[in-house]
């Protein structure tokens, strides 16, 4: 997990930092804009850590979803 995250000097762990800050932010009420691009990408890399972390805990799981 960590070298995913490391990756691409370290991107996906800023990015990631980034939605957890806008999340919070909304969530009490302070004004934060998300455009819709931004919003796709930030999914993209929410995704991303989402499928490594059922690698890690129930890898069957993406076998599975995989074939369907």
């Amino acid at each position: 997990m960590s070298d995913l995250l490391d990756s691409d000097d370290e991107l996906l762990k800023r990015e990631l930092a980034s939605l957890v800050d806008k999340r919070n932010k909304i969530a009490h009420g302070q004004s934060e804009g998300v455009g819709r691009r931004k919003s796709l990408v930030l999914c993209d890399y929410a995704l991303q850590v989402s499928d490594e972390i059922l690698k890690i805990i129930c890898p069957e799981t993406l076998k599975t979803s995989i074939k369907n």
